[in-house]
């Protein structure tokens, strides 16, 4: 369960509060719990790279028939 308190978010297990971090105003913020991933070497200490965003110039989407999916089902 994940709560609010005075501009606390809570994350809690079993009515356990198991993290707590100061409430961020701005979306898509990524808030990690203090020493989360200490003591590990890859990716400057994360479990995974940063993930990092690329705007590709044009996404061309595949246009088929709904028949299609009639003979799948």
């Amino acid at each position: 369960m994940v709560r609010e308190l005075s501009g606390t978010i809570e994350i809690l297990c079993d009515e356990k509060v198991i993290a707590s971090h100061q409430k961020r105003y701005t979306s898509r913020s990524t808030c990690h719990l203090e020493g989360q991933y200490q003591g590990i070497k890859e990716a400057e200490g994360r479990l995974y790279p940063k993930p990092i965003a690329r705007k590709l110039a044009s996404l061309e989407v595949q246009r088929r028939s709904l028949v299609v999916y009639d003979v799948l089902s």
